[in-house]
């Protein structure tokens, strides 16, 4: 349980950081992501004190991650039509399992869907900085979404291992299930270091 909500509540490290270090006004979907989430953590445990089922919550946090993720991956002043397609999709995918699977179950599909797109991103970030012309070395010291992308491709991929896996181990190996958990909740707290490490550099660079 102590595992689990430092796993929760580490995003609010990046977001100090943004505003202390004063770097929010360049990464500001970067700073709507964090806060998306910070305010979807609290409101989820305010309801599980409550003994409320949370799970609706999830269909509508992770379209709104999507395109937030998208927005700050692509670094672009407007999104980007494909991503808000994607997007749109992406509400489709979770107004269709929770109208005909239930809205107080998990969105699997819409996690698998969410987290394939995000997979697709952060690799291909991180592809193109590796063929660009400007060295890896330059974008690891100048540019916050070279880390940003990194963590959440270690962070996405065990999300979708998580998915993937719940089900056969909860009918195999249900004992089992929870270690799966702590291995998520592990690579989620990387995900938000690498992210703060990340606010670090784009601060340094700026100086």
């Amino acid at each position: 349980m102590t595992l689990a909500y430092f796993s929760s509540y580490i995003l609010c490290l990046p977001l100090l950081l943004m505003v202390w270090l004063r770097v929010w006004e360049a990464n500001r979907y970067l700073l709507a992501f964090l806060i998306v989430g910070l305010l979807n953590t609290i409101v989820q445990h305010v309801l599980m004190l409550a003994e409320v089922n949370n799970l609706f919550l999830l269909f509508f946090y992770f379209p709104i991650e999507l395109l937030l993720v998208s927005a700050f991956i692509q670094n672009k002043p407007r999104i980007s039509t494909v991503a808000i397609y994607l997007f749109l999709l992406s509400i489709v995918i979770s107004v269709f399992e929770a109208l005909f699977i239930g809205i107080n179950t998990f969105p699997i599909y819409t996690i698998i869907y969410v987290s394939a797109v995000l997979l697709y991103y952060s690799y291909n970030q991180l592809l193109y900085m590796v063929n660009s012309n400007l060295s890896v070395n330059y974008k690891i010291e100048k540019d916050g979404t070279f880390w940003f992308a990194s963590g959440l491709l270690i962070y996405v991929s065990s999300r979708i291992i998580l998915f993937l896996f719940s089900s056969y181990l909860q009918v195999n190996y249900p004992q089992a299930l929870h270690r799966l958990w702590v291995f998520v909740e592990i690579f989620n707290i990387l995900f938000y270091l690498t992210i703060s490490l990340g606010v670090i550099r784009i601060w340094k660079s700026n100086r």
